[in-house]
């Protein structure tokens, strides 16, 4: 218990103390004006009577912009990220359109940025399809319609068609169960599901490859909108409601639409999604050095592109031929969200700006980082992307609480001590698997089938491999579902390392349900609800912090909580509370003093630095303890 709240609380101090140290990016004053300004004077729309709806922004700069692009849910839109982008005089947002395509357009720029980053959220009115193009120096997205749900007189069809069902067909459930084939969604109606048209989305870069069900004169008023799948070839379900009825969308995983089966059963429709087969793929070699020891010139790949073959063609062809094309990428553990970039001599500080951006995670880069990158590669998972970018350059990563640092290859990083890896104890045996296997043949073969599952995602995660990991653990609850502390742990898996809040609550719910006094399943949940933004997680903070002596890293949780929703006065109160039953910490102090900073109190927060300087001798980072002189030395000279 406590190596999960320590986990945590650490995550989120790190991230406060990131505002203090200014260290999270570490951009040099000399490296911002490498990135040549990108001012956006126009964005339009247009719709012909035969040509395909394009949404048109406009450059009104020299150079070409540097973007990445990648697409949101709930609502649909369009996210495009351009380095040190600018709007134009003439921009004004957001723009209503409301036609075809295009809802809307709302932009903003990303001033804290260095350089500032110009974001552009192009709203969709339904799941279109859509290919982004750099033309000269603007950014075009062209957009292919998509027919809105017919009526179920409008489908048309040559074999008679089964009878509608005269009754309101109400969807009020949708059930997930991964196969060693694949994964098998059921739709759970009470009855057979059989009014219904299929229509495939496999083309096209901009979205993932999708299928999707319109079921007609069908109603589905308890299913959520978005469903995270991420089992096999699925990675979501997207439900809404249409005017006849309800479509699901069926989002690919994968660099291509998934093979699929669907069939009518007595109590709805069930859809199996097949696991692909990789036969073909060297899931042995190192995808990115294979690929890197194919490209010449790494500094500039444009230019040394042959005149008959564009460069596109030739990064295409690279990754097709070191198998890390369509599946294979899962296969070689790339599971993340897929975007497009589009990297032409930018500073490389900057890519990891825009991948920041998109994966949401922290980034902090060694100050001996530097150099441009040209990269063009579409719809590929963002941590190919960084991983591609590190062996360009000869750099390193290392993650951990949601933050990657980047440094040299010739550097040794090593987290500090009270941040060292925080696996929950389950400890797989470490007898031979068949000497296993015959020593426990007393007990049930589902419970040795599920430690199996159990050793098999251990060593997934460990290779990062994390969807992998997550689908071999839910084998093992399946098999074995009263074990809580396989819950737990397949709870604290989806919240520390996958970020999937959707999957930790449903397993932190299904520990709390076999012991609902759990504190080590409350902490989970309140850390799980408290990243949702649901408000329920007070609820499960205060049930955690209940008692005299309540485990501390849940008192630390708890105030991190109320900082981050502006209750500075709760989270000071906590903190007190903390310091009085246990000891005053460098991460209690610092965090009090960024709270009397935010209530305008610079007296007190100063107070507290010149404390932890001259009385605690606590062990500082460099930047840190910098940052804390620097502030006592203004004050003095402030005073005189």
């Amino acid at each position: 218990m406590k190596t999960l709240g320590r986990h945590i609380t650490t995550a989120l101090l790190i991230a406060s103390l990131s505002l203090l140290t200014c260290k999270a990016s570490s951009v040099k004053a000399a490296d911002l004006t490498e990135q040549p300004q990108y001012s956006i004077a126009e964005i339009i729309y247009s719709q012909g009577e035969t040509d395909s709806p394009v949404l048109t922004i406009k450059g009104d700069s020299e150079q070409p912009p540097t973007f990445i692009s990648y697409d949101l849910f709930d609502p649909l839109r369009v996210v495009i990220d351009i380095a040190a982008g600018s709007f134009g005089e003439g921009v004004t947002l957001p723009i209503e359109i409301n036609s075809g395509a295009v809802a809307s357009v709302q932009g903003k720029v990303l001033a804290e940025q260095q350089p500032a980053i110009a974001k552009i959220e192009v709203l969709l009115t339904q799941d279109n399809q859509y290919v982004i193009e750099k033309v000269n120096n603007d950014i075009q997205i062209r957009f292919a319609e998509i027919p809105p749900m017919a009526s179920a007189s409008d489908v048309p069809s040559t074999d008679p068609k089964p009878e509608a069902t005269p009754t309101v067909l109400e969807i009020g459930q949708i059930t997930v169960r991964p196969e060693n084939n694949g994964v098998k969604i059921t739709l759970v109606a009470g009855q057979p599901i059989t009014d219904y048209e299929r229509v495939v989305l496999a083309e096209g870069s901009g979205r993932p490859d999708r299928m999707y069900l319109d079921i007609h004169g069908a109603t589905a008023p308890s299913l959520p909108s978005i469903t995270a799948v991420n089992v096999g070839a699925l990675a979501r379900l997207r439900t809404s409601t249409k005017e006849n009825g309800v479509r699901i969308v069926f989002d690919s995983s994968i660099n291509q639409l998934f093979d699929y089966d669907i069939d009518t059963t007595p109590e709805g429709l069930q859809v199996t999604i097949k696991t692909p087969d990789n036969s073909d793929g060297d899931p042995g070699s190192d995808p990115i050095s294979t690929l890197l020891s194919g490209l010449n010139n790494h500094e500039d790949l444009r230019q040394q592109e042959p005149a008959a073959e564009t460069y596109d063609n030739q990064v295409t062809k690279q990754l097709k031929r070191v198998g890390v094309s369509g599946d294979s990428f899962v296969d070689a553990g790339y599971d993340q969200e897929r975007i497009t970039v589009d990297f032409y001599k930018t500073n490389i500080e900057n890519v990891f700006y825009l991948l920041k951006e998109i994966s949401g995670r922290n980034f902090v880069v060694d100050d001996s980082v530097s150099g441009n990158v040209t990269l063009y590669l579409e719809k590929v998972p963002w941590d190919f992307i960084l991983d591609v970018v590190l062996n360009l350059k000869g750099l390193q990563k290392a993650e951990k609480f949601n933050t990657i640092v980047i440094s040299p290859q010739s550097k040794n990083f090593t987290w500090p001590e009270d941040t060292a890896s925080t696996e929950v104890t389950f400890e797989a045996p470490d007898q031979d698997l068949v000497a296993q296997i015959n020593e426990q043949l007393s007990q049930p073969a589902e419970v040795v089938e599920a430690k199996m599952h159990i050793k098999k995602a251990s060593e997934l995660a460990q290779k990062q491999q994390l969807t992998a990991a997550l689908d071999s653990y839910k084998k093992a609850f399946m098999l074995w579902p009263d074990n809580i502390s396989l819950i737990k742990r397949i709870a604290r898996f989806c919240l520390a390392e996958m970020g999937n809040y959707i999957c930790a609550e449903d397993y932190g719910r299904k520990a709390l349900a076999l012991d609902e006094s759990d504190s080590e399943a409350i902490v989970q949940m309140a850390l799980t609800l408290a990243n949702m933004d649901n408000t329920e997680a007070e609820i499960f903070f205060e049930k955690a912090t209940q008692g005299e002596r309540p485990d501390p890293d849940a008192l630390l949780n708890f105030a991190a909580y109320y900082e981050n929703k502006g209750a500075n006065e709760q989270a000071l109160e906590l903190l007190t509370r903390y310091e009085s039953i246990y000891e005053r910490t460098l991460a209690t102090m610092i965090a009090k003093a960024r709270i009397y900073d935010k209530e305008n109190q610079p007296d007190k927060a100063e107070e507290i630095f010149e404390t932890i300087i001259l009385y605690t001798g606590f062990e500082l980072p460099p930047d840190l303890e910098k940052f804390i002189k620097g502030r006592l030395a203004l004050r003095d000279t402030q005073h005189r």
